[in-house]
This record gives structure tokens, C-alpha cells and sequence, in this order.
């Protein structure tokens, strides 16, 4: 059974919020992170994490792709006052 992003209907973890400082930067700070918040769902019973992050992130970007995670929907925006 698929739930309304094409994922598999399950319980699942939305990774709202997650930083790496600058001085942590590219030393595999946000892969430990990363991989800690699914370790920690899989442990406890969860069958997904979900996260989402602006494409301008480039470390972002190319981060969690790397530790699994896949496009499932997109998110659009509009600016309405300038």
C-alpha cells in the first residue's frame, strides 16, 4: 500500500530540523547526523524518515541523497509581496 507521496504506508519520522556548523563542515558531521536520526527511527519502530530542504543548500543537496533518501513530491512556492 502506497501513502499519498508514493511511499510505502508506514510510520515515519520528519527530520525537521538538523545544522552543521561551519567549523563541523566537511569532516562527516552531517553524515553522522544523518545516519544517527535513521538509525534511531529503525530502532524504534519507524519505517521512513522524511526531510525536505531548500535546492540552494548545496551541502544539503548532495548529503542526504547520499545517505538514501529519494524525490518523492515537490513543494512549490510563490511570493505574493515584494
Amino acid at each position: 500500500m502506497r501513502d499519498l507521496y508514493g511511499v510505502a504506508a508506514t510510520r515515519w519520522v520528519d527530520e525537521g530540523r538538523a545544522a552543521v556548523l561551519p567549523p563541523a563542515r566537511g569532516v562527516g558531521a552531517g553524515r553522522a547526523l544523518g545516519t544517527a536520526v535513521i538509525d534511531w527511527a529503525a530502532d524504534s519502530g519507524f519505517g521512513s524518515v522524511v526531510t525536505d530542504w531548500r535546492v540552494t543548500n548545496l551541502l544539503s543537496s548532495r548529503t542526504w541523497p547520499r545517505l538514501g533518501f529519494t524525490e518523492t513530491f515537490l513543494r512549490l512556492h510563490r511570493t505574493i509581496a515584494y
